[in-house]
């Protein structure tokens, strides 16, 4: 009953150009048994802003659009479909074009998780993330408001990708770089766990990553 759930969205409200629903998440990882909105919550109206922040995210499995609304989107950007987040900016030029996007709780879908997904490949993602809010800021004619909001999230994607690449240099022994990425962090995403592990990359570096390589074991 995918179609026909869907559907009766529009049909109640015929403004809307987009509509998406619930997964349930199946697959090799801790959140497998769980929904897609349990782990990525839509929240309030889905407007640029909110998909921008990440109040409302777009799974793209359980979309259902009105092809002119995409048409006038500009549809997705082939060289984004390297990196896996082609969806996320389509649903925000999407969204800047004014096209209303409506959700539904109901789980209407599967969707399977693997390691070999692009989503699965973190580092990427965080880069193609940057790339997409990057891009947005040069292209759109954006209000002062989600402007900065684009801004606030680009140094939130940076910071995270920092500490992502942090984590990674700790786990490989090299102290140095582990520091310089955490630090960065560490400057938009402080907190005390962190704190002190960047304590003890300055005082004790080789104790850090003794622990590090116990936790892995």
């Amino acid at each position: 009953e995918y179609l026909e759930t869907q559907l009766a969205l529009f049909e109640k409200d015929h403004s809307l150009d987009l509509v998406y629903s619930d997964l349930l998440l199946d697959g090799d990882s801790p959140l497998s048994g769980k929904t897609f909105m349990e782990t990525c919550p839509s929240n309030g109206q889905a407007t640029f802003d909110a998909v921008l922040t990440e109040k409302c995210q777009i799974p793209t499995s359980a979309v259902v659009a009105r092809k002119q609304a995409l048409l006038d989107a500009g549809l997705f950007d082939e060289s984004l479909f390297v990196v896996g987040t082609e969806d996320y900016d389509l649903w925000l030029r999407l969204a800047h074009l004014g096209k209303k996007i409506g959700y539904q709780r109901k789980v209407l879908g599967i969707r399977r998780i693997h390691s070999g997904a692009l989503t699965a490949n973190q580092p990427k993602m965080w880069i193609a993330w940057m790339q997409v809010l990057k891009k947005l800021d040069r292209t759109l004619q954006l209000t002062d408001q989600s402007r900065a909001l684009l801004k606030a999230t680009l140094i939130r994607a940076c910071a995270l990708h920092d500490l992502d690449q942090g984590k990674r240099f700790l786990a490989s022994g090299n102290p140095s770089d582990a520091l310089a990425s955490l630090k960065k962090a560490n400057e938009v995403l402080p907190n005390p766990k962190l704190r002190l592990v960047l304590l003890g990359l300055r005082y004790a570096p080789s104790l850090v990553i003794f622990f590090v390589r116990m936790r892995a074991l």
